[in-house]
């Protein structure tokens, strides 16, 4: 499989301390890449889930 995303989709995420804010909400499917800024005053992280499912936590 390629982490090539260049034909894929790209999701910006705003991470605060409080919570974060993504672009979209969701993609089409195929290979998604997270532009990821945390903006908190502490380390924080963000998770993809799918219902009651984590797929990626980082």
């Amino acid at each position: 499989m390629s982490n090539n995303v260049a034909t894929g989709s790209r999701v910006k995420v705003a991470i605060t301390d409080d919570g974060c804010a993504v672009s979209t909400t969701t993609t089409p499917s195929g290979n998604v890449a997270f532009n990821l800024t945390n903006t908190g005053t502490d380390v924080n992280e963000f998770e993809i889930l799918a219902g009651d499912s984590l797929f990626a936590s980082g």
